[in-house]
C-alpha cells in the first residue's frame, strides 16, 4: 500500500469572524447607550441653567427699561397693574432692543439680542434630526444592485 503523505496548506486567518464581529457590535452599541443617557442628564442641566440666564437676563432688562421710561415693554406704566397685555420682547414696541419712539427717556438697547424660545428650536432640531434617521435607516436597508 502507497501512503501519500499530502501537505497540509496553511489556512489564512487574518480575519475575523461574524460572531465576533457581531460581539464587539453588540458591546460598543451597549457602551453607546450607557453614554448617551449619561449625556442627556447634563445636556437637561445645561439646558436650565442657559433658560434660567436668559430668563435672568430678560428681567433685567426690563427693569432698567422701566427705571429709565416708566413704562413696561407693552407702554403700559408700571402702576396700576394691568392683565395680559401681550407684546414680543424682540419687536421694537417692547422698547428692549430697539424702540419705535414710544418710550420718552430710552437710553437702550438694554439686551442686543432678545433669547430664542428654546423649546420652539429643540422641537425643531428634534425633527430634523428624526428626519435624518430615517434616510440613514432607508439608505442602510437597501439591498446592493
Amino acid at each position: 500500500m502507497l501512503l501519500v503523505k499530502l501537505k497540509s496548506t496553511p489556512q489564512n486567518n487574518a480575519g475575523f469572524t461574524l460572531i465576533e464581529l457581531l460581539v464587539v457590535i453588540a458591546i460598543i452599541g451597549i457602551l453607546s447607550s450607557t453614554v448617551l443617557v449619561s449625556l442627556q442628564g447634563a445636556r437637561e442641566k445645561a439646558r436650565i441653567a442657559r433658560v434660567q440666564s436668559d430668563l435672568n437676563q430678560l428681567r433685567t432688562a426690563i427693569g432698567i427699561l422701566e427705571i429709565d421710561t416708566n413704562l413696561h415693554p407693552s407702554k403700559i406704566s408700571a402702576t396700576p397693574c394691568v392683565q395680559d397685555p401681550e407684546v414680543y420682547l424682540n419687536s421694537c414696541a417692547a422698547g428692549i432692543e430697539c424702540t419705535d419712539g414710544g418710550f420718552p427717556g430710552w437710553n437702550g438697547p438694554y439686551i442686543s439680542k432678545v433669547p430664542l424660545d428654546h423649546t420652539e428650536l429643540t422641537t425643531i432640531l428634534i425633527r430634523i434630526i428624526s428626519v435624518l434617521i430615517k434616510k440613514v435607516a432607508k439608505v442602510s436597508h437597501r439591498a446592493p444592485g
